[in-house]
């Protein structure tokens, strides 16, 4: 989830590169959660927990709602009319919500290449210019659009004198911890920011359903490896943080690394891609290599069909997660598994 990513081709290959899926932390749906690759959430319990601090239409008003973040607590007086979106996985989370952005930082072409679960979807303005070049945040332009809530992360309002500056503007909200938050907490924090805490639980059970759905028909794979890893011929084989596997119910290979600490896999021992289900993004589109490499011929997932090429757009929608874009994976990811599955995998 965590880390820049904006319009130029090249920066979005090099960024994306270093850290893929660098804080994609999924709630478990299974029953049985992982603790590989970073945190899980309690869905239930931080469900539970705002049904808890925040009210609703039985439980009285919404406001003022407390939220915590990185910057300690935020109190939201009334409902936020126009906000600012400064990453598209808040954007995600704020129109499954219901709520519209007065200005998103991205472009149309940022939509199209690489988060097409957006297109459609949002009808305030697209300012990619709302992050400078070196990826902070362009407070002045910011400020133009007249905001009352502002929805950004800890990358981009990186120290406490950028959101004091933003936040005695308009109220400002940087994600919930310094580094990755997983994606139900966000969405949480979220609807009680906006005065919408049971759409917020709503989106969380209706992709957990949707995941739910998919282990049903994939029920052969149920307990089998994964490994997901990112290849260039200059790097060989790094792991990503594949935990969003875990939601068809699958389970890490010994060696997929989900806290992406390790040193990888060199293409002399692609032979160590053996988990069962093999996700590769071959982010220099480098794909012919390995598909003319006999030993990648042989690998039990190639034997198998159950090898996913990953592109930029599963990239981007595992990187950043929010319900539009996880119900985008699990439209594209679910026929492929069963696919391998019908043909032996």
């Amino acid at each position: 989830m965590r880390f820049a990513v904006r319009p130029t081709v090249g920066a979005r290959h090099m960024m994306l590169a270093t850290g893929l899926v660098a804080g994609l932390v999924l709630s478990a749906c299974s029953a049985t959660p992982s603790d590989a690759g970073g945190t899980v959430s309690n869905t239930q319990a931080a469900v539970a927990e705002v049904a808890l601090t925040t009210g609703n239409a039985t439980d009285g008003p919404a406001f003022p709602a407390t939220v915590d973040s990185v910057y300690g607590e935020l109190t939201i007086d009334a409902p936020p009319q126009r906000i600012v979106a400064l990453t598209y996985q808040g954007a995600d989370i704020l129109v499954s919500l219901g709520v519209q952005p007065v200005a998103v930082a991205m472009s149309e072409q940022d939509i199209v290449d690489s988060r097409p679960w957006l297109s459609d979807q949002l009808t305030g303005t697209l300012d990619s210019g709302l992050s400078n070049p070196d990826y902070s945040v362009n407070i002045e332009r910011i400020l133009s659009y007249q905001p009352d809530l502002i929805v950004g992360d800890s990358w981009q309002i990186a120290d406490q004198a950028t959101f004091e500056k933003l936040n005695s503007m308009a109220t400002t909200y940087a994600g919930a911890i310094k580094g990755n938050t997983d994606w139900d907490v966000l969405t949480l924090a979220l609807g009680k920011a906006v005065g919408e805490p049971d759409k917020a639980a709503a989106a969380i059970a209706d992709v957990q359903a949707k995941f739910a759905a998919s282990r049903g028909e994939l029920e052969a794979l149920q307990g089998k490896t994964y490994q997901f890893v990112r290849f260039a011929m200059s790097e060989g084989f790094a792991f990503g943080n594949g935990s969003w596997l875990e939601q068809f119910g699958l389970t890490p290979a010994t060696n997929q690394d989900n806290s992406m600490q390790g040193a990888g896999i060199s293409l002399e021992n692609l032979d160590q891609l053996n988990a069962d289900v093999l996700v590769i993004w071959a982010y220099n589109d480098e794909q012919g290599v390995l598909e003319a490499d006999r030993r990648f011929q042989d690998l039990p997932s190639t034997q198998a069909g159950l090898l996913v090429w990953a592109d930029e757009k599963m990239a981007y929608a595992t990187n950043g997660p929010g319900p539009l874009s996880l119900a985008y994976v699990n439209d594209v990811v679910t026929p492929l598994l069963a696919a391998g599955v019908a043909a032996g995998g």
